[in-house]
C-alpha cells in the first residue's frame, strides 16, 4: 500500500512538472504585452513558432499537441492579438481560435507627426511599429487631432 501511494505521489509530481514545463505561462509575474499577428494561411506550426519566438509559450511542440488534442489546430483566426506573457497555452489557444472584437479609443494630440502617431498606435498594440508611418507619410500635415475609436481583435 505504501509503495502504491509513493508511485501515485511521484506520478502526480511528474504530471505537475510536465504541465509547468510545457503548458504554463512563461512569465507569470511580469505580464508583458505582446502583439501577435496571424496571417491568412498560417499553419499551427507557423503560429506556435511565432508564439515561442515572442516568449508567449514554453514549447512549440507542446502547443501544437494541445491544439491537436482539442481539435483546434485548424481553427486559428487571422488577425492581430494583444496577448500577455502571463497567459497559459490553453488561454492563448482559446484567444486565437475565438477572437473577440474590442473598441479602443486613440487620442491624437494637436501637432503630432506621422511618426509620433505611429509610435502611439504601436504602444497601444494596434499596429506593429512603422506600419502607420509607411502608409501615411504622404499625408503629413493633413491628419486631424481628435479622439478616434478603433476596432481591435482580442484583448486577451
Amino acid at each position: 500500500m505504501k509503495r502504491l501511494r509513493t508511485i501515485a505521489l511521484l506520478s502526480a509530481a511528474l504530471a505537475v512538472l510536465i504541465y509547468w514545463q510545457f503548458f504554463a505561462a512563461p512569465d507569470w509575474f511580469s505580464g508583458r504585452t505582446v502583439l501577435l499577428r496571424i496571417e491568412n494561411g498560417y499553419t499551427i506550426k507557423d503560429v506556435s513558432e511565432s508564439l515561442f519566438g515572442s516568449g508567449l509559450i514554453r514549447s512549440p511542440a507542446a502547443f501544437r499537441m494541445l491544439a491537436s488534442l482539442k481539435s483546434l489546430d485548424t481553427k486559428m483566426q487571422p488577425g492581430r492579438y494583444q496577448l500577455t506573457t502571463n497567459l497559459n497555452a490553453q488561454n492563448i489557444l482559446r484567444a486565437i481560435t475565438n477572437p473577440s472584437l474590442g473598441t479602443v479609443s486613440v487620442t491624437i494630440p494637436e501637432g503630432y507627426s506621422v511618426r509620433e502617431i505611429d509610435a502611439r498606435l504601436a504602444e497601444l498594440g494596434l499596429i506593429l511599429a512603422g506600419e502607420f508611418a509607411a502608409a501615411a507619410m504622404r499625408y503629413e500635415g493633413f491628419l486631424f487631432p481628435d479622439t478616434y475609436f478603433v476596432f481591435n481583435l482580442n484583448f486577451a
